[in-house]
């Protein structure tokens, strides 16, 4: 036996480049696995009859062992990315012309989608943070203050309403995005331009982001997560940098340490579930410098005072203000799904258990109501008892951990259905998707004044007749990190936390499985990913 370990150890095949690509291969191969038990009835709304996760074969694992094979030996044969194969020498100049070819191609791409749907796309989330800069609805944690904040500043200069036609905020919000998401990718290729990037590749780059529909269908859907995978995207971009520097020089300015506080910010003040991204960052930041004493005290003292002004205004502040309304119920989104979802199929629980379940909600709606793959049925039904819910979440936690110790097949089969959207690469949806058109409910007019003056309707050439699988994208980042770290390029994975942490979130907390624009800067961050696999040591 001894023999034999000493000749696998000799012969390198447990070297750290093949455990990490195995690990990945055989991550990658039960996603296909399990991914080929769900079953999802499309015609009818989600129940337990009609979307289901069936039970696994003792043949599935022969197959799983199969597949994780073919994936690690494609992985083995994969290439490098090398760096010559994409950038020659670094250019010296601002290359002005080159950004502004960048800008004119980007933009002429982008004025049909504002025109074909002018004054822009509205979702039930922008509404809200566009009632409450109004005025018409008291401010909620559920609607991010720096996204309201922002909407009041566009009615602050624009003015406006919901009434027909008076829509200078709307007007300005959708000029505002969409100019801001041109100018963020003609300033990304010009950076890259300047680094040396090949000319055949630049155009390459420019044109992808200038013609594939999922960037101007978001510059013109005005709802947050527009803006906050911008704001991600520039978030990693910098620590990209900011790894770049540190590398080189072994230390930072003060000028990297204000944006790097700002873009924190940034990050926790646009979305609910920032703040978790800005701290896992944070961490794997402090591991890449901890051997930078020097370094580590000035990012460390910078991270750990942003985080603390960051949970002062959201606890104690946003509790003065009564703005933390319901934040119980969003956050335990996937354990309601998994204690409704052994519930509905008759799954072991105690009294006491099922006591507690009956006192939130009657079981006949906890039936009529349980989705597999969206919350929303559950949690806006008029049965539901929020109040007691969120006095009682002790209790909700108690009771949820001893449903799935004693159901965790089902508890597995709940959350991988609840999240299906964010880990499957085949599962896609239209839900959340794109918006570009207003909810009727809102009264907002909603002109094509590009079919108005060329009567051509672009709006047929361009909307999505296939939905893309979000997880395709973290499928992307995970094999980055893997990649890297095989590589032992472990520093580099830096930039590709905000994303995965981002991504990370949705699987413990996805309110519904399938929503594209939760996970949008996960998608927008794939010129990163690769940008990491492709940069040297």
């Amino acid at each position: 036996m001894n023999k034999c370990v000493e000749k696998i150890k000799r012969s390198g095949i447990l070297n750290t480049a093949n455990i990490w690509h195995a690990v990945f291969a055989a991550l990658f191969s039960l996603m296909l696995i399990f991914g080929r038990h769900v079953i999802i009835d499309e015609a009818e709304r989600g129940t337990v009859e009609t979307v289901l996760f069936e039970d696994m074969h003792w043949i599935d694992f022969f197959a799983w062992l199969l597949i994780a094979a073919l994936v690690f030996l494609v992985i083995k044969g994969v290439p490098k990315l090398r760096r010559e194969w994409f950038f020659g020498e670094a250019r010296n100049g601002k290359e002005i012309v080159q950004f502004f070819v960048s800008f004119f191609v980007i933009t002429l791409c982008y004025v049909p989608y504002v025109m074909s749907f002018w004054p822009g796309g509205i979702y039930s989330d922008t509404v809200g943070s566009m009632e409450i800069a109004l005025g018409i609805s008291d401010m909620t944690s559920h609607e991010p203050i720096g996204y309201t904040l922002l909407w009041k500043l566009m009615f602050a200069v624009a003015g406006g309403s919901f009434e027909p036609g008076d829509y200078g905020a709307l007007y300005m919000f959708t000029v505002v995005q969409s100019l801001a998401m041109v100018l963020l990718f003609a300033f990304f290729v010009n950076w890259l331009y300047r680094r040396g990037l090949k000319k055949s590749i630049t155009a390459v780059l420019t044109i992808i982001f200038a013609i594939f529909p999922l960037f101007p269908f978001y510059g013109v859907s005005l709802w947050k997560d527009t803006i906050f995978g911008m704001i991600v995207f520039l978030y990693s971009w910098f620590l990209f940098c900011l790894n770049e520097k540190i590398s080189k020089d072994g230390d930072i300015g003060i000028k990297q340490i204000v944006l790097y506080v700002v873009l924190s910010l940034c990050i926790v003040f646009f979305r609910n579930n920032g703040i978790y991204v800005m701290t896992v960052t944070s961490l794997i930041l402090a591991l890449v410098i901890i051997k930078n004493r020097k370094l580590l005290k000035k990012l460390g003292i910078a991270s750990l005072a942003t985080l603390i002004v960051c949970l002062v205004i959201h606890h104690p502040v946003f509790d003065a203000l009564d703005y933390n309304v319901d934040t119980s119920i969003e956050s335990l989104s996937v354990p309601i799904q998994q204690s409704a979802y052994i519930l509905c199929t008759g799954g072991k629980m105690s009294e006491e258990e099922r006591d507690f379940l009956q006192s939130v909600m009657p079981y006949e709606n906890w039936y009529a109501t349980y989705d597999p793959v969206v919350v929303d049925y559950i949690k806006f039904d008029p049965a539901f008892d929020r109040g007691y819910f969120n006095d009682n979440v002790g209790r909700f936690i108690k009771t949820y951990i001893g449903l799935c110790l004693k159901n965790p097949v089902k508890a597995i089969k709940a959350h991988l259905l609840t999240t299906l959207g964010y880990w499957d690469v085949i599962q896609s949806s239209g839900s959340a998707y794109i918006c570009p058109t207003s909810i009727a409910w809102t009264g907002i007019f909603q002109g094509d004044y590009f079919t108005y003056y060329t009567g051509i309707c672009f709006q047929d050439y361009v909307y999505p007749r296939k939905y893309l699988s979000a997880a395709i994208f973290a499928w992307i980042a995970i094999y980055a990190l893997f990649s890297l770290l095989a590589q032992k390029k472990g520093r580099n994975v830096l930039p590709i936390v905000p994303a995965l942490t981002l991504w990370g979130t949705l699987m413990i907390a996805a309110p519904l499985a399938f929503s594209f624009r939760y996970v949008f800067g996960v998608f927008l961050c794939t010129p990163i990913y690769l940008l990491c696999l492709a940069d040297k040591e």
